[in-house]
C-alpha cells in the first residue's frame, strides 16, 4: 500500500500518516555575521527553528531562504532605513548631551581657579 504525501508551499511541511515534519533548519549563529543579516536578526530563545526580526518585530522560519526573503521585502527595507536614520539621530543627540554634561562638570570643577563671568546680551526696554 503507498503512502499519501500532501505537500504544503509556505512553510514546506511534509505530512505522513498525523505527524508532521518541518522543513526548517535550526537557527545558525554564523548568520549573524552575514552582512545582510546582522544588523536585524535574533535568535528566538525558546525555538532553535525560528529566528526573529529586531526591526520588524516579527518571528520567521529558520531557513536561509525565508531570511533571504524578508531581508528582500519592502517593508523590511523601509523600517530598517527608518530604525537607521533614527539611531543616527539618537547617536547625535546623546552625543550633545554628554558634550554639554562634560562642559558643565568642568565649568563646575574648576569655577574657583579662575571664575569666569556669563556675558549676556544687553536688552533694551522701551
Amino acid at each position: 500500500m503507498s503512502k499519501v504525501l500532501k505537500v504544503h508551499t509556505v512553510p514546506k511541511r511534509v505530512e505522513t500518516m498525523g505527524t508532521v515534519e518541518n522543513d526548517c533548519e535550526a537557527f545558525c549563529d554564523e548568520w549573524l555575521q552575514i552582512d545582510t543579516f546582522k544588523d536585524w536578526l535574533e535568535r528566538v530563545p525558546e525555538d532553535q527553528y525560528k529566528a526573529r526580526c529586531a526591526v520588524c518585530k516579527v518571528t520567521l522560519d529558520c531557513s536561509i531562504s525565508q531570511l533571504s526573503k524578508h531581508a528582500g521585502c519592502s517593508g523590511h527595507q523601509t523600517a530598517f532605513q527608518n530604525s537607521r536614520k533614527r539611531k543616527a539621530v539618537i547617536g547625535q543627540l546623546i552625543g550633545k548631551v554628554t558634550l554639554r554634561l562634560s562642559f558643565d562638570m568642568l565649568q563646575r570643577n574648576f569655577r574657583h581657579l579662575n571664575p569666569v563671568p556669563i556675558q549676556r546680551r544687553a536688552c533694551r526696554m522701551r
